[in-house]
């Protein structure tokens, strides 16, 4: 409720926001609580662990306040050792009777199996009462994780945006400072590469905002829970990239 207003709000990876919301509102309740929790429309970014069968799937679901869910995009490249046990380990564990408990509490997860696709989002008439801009129009792209490490992934979906958005959780391995620090580099190179810029939403992580020439431009202070709030430019056009 804030001055001026949010327009976008992102989650990290597994929040599982909207999953818990859901335990205590029904979708007719939850729909009436985001249209009156903002004044005008709000995209609302989350991630949650959803159940399919026998597998998981990593689902970001993109919100609109005003008008519910307007998207979804599974998890397309899932993690060795922390979404999936490689079937070679499974062997080996299976030949040497180990019975290893350590492989067998890895919940499985299942690829989503298409590229992310963006999500366009027309936003309220003003930005705020002393810059007016009619149907300001974001289209963001969503990528989970290790998505962020594929060039021909982010190029796909950089195409049609005008905004990067990756989510992370680096719980699994209990915040490693080596895989934190990679992950900020390939999201620097996809920002810069596809003149696009790029936010960083991370559990046990840092966050930031990256500008298109690949500048990191705001992050949190340090690993505690805590909001990020900055401005991005949404940028069209090609790049040589």
């Amino acid at each position: 409720r804030d001055f001026p207003q949010a327009r976008l709000i992102v989650f990290p990876e597994e929040s599982n926001f909207l999953t818990k919301l859901a335990i205590f509102k029904n979708t007719e309740g939850a729909n009436k609580y985001f249209a009156t929790l903002f004044h005008q429309p709000v995209l609302i970014i989350d991630n949650s662990q959803i159940r399919e069968g026998d597998w998981f799937k990593a689902r970001t679901i993109f919100l609109d306040s005003q008008k519910g869910i307007v998207g979804s995009y599974d998890k397309y490249l899932i993690t060795p050792g922390a979404e999936y046990v490689p079937l070679l380990f499974k062997k080996l564990d299976k030949i040497l009777g180990l019975n290893s408990p350590e492989l067998q509490a890895i919940p499985e997860y299942q690829s989503g199996g298409q590229w992310p696709k963006p999500v366009i989002h027309i936003q309220g008439e003003t930005l705020n009462e002393s810059y007016p801009q009619q149907g300001l129009t974001l289209k963001g792209a969503a990528m989970v994780c290790a998505d962020i490490f594929s060039p021909d992934l982010v190029r796909k979906g950089a195409a049609a945006s005008n905004l990067l958005i990756s989510q992370s959780s680096f719980a699994f391995g209990n915040s490693p400072e080596d895989l934190i620090s990679q992950d900020l580099a390939a999201s620097k190179f996809r920002a810069a590469e596809s003149g696009r810029y790029l936010i960083k939403s991370s559990n046990y992580a840092y966050s930031y905002i990256i500008s298109d020439t690949g500048k990191v431009v705001k992050t949190t202070q340090n690993l505690d829970p805590q909001i990020l709030t900055g401005s991005v430019v949404l940028k069209d056009g090609k790049t040589l990239y």
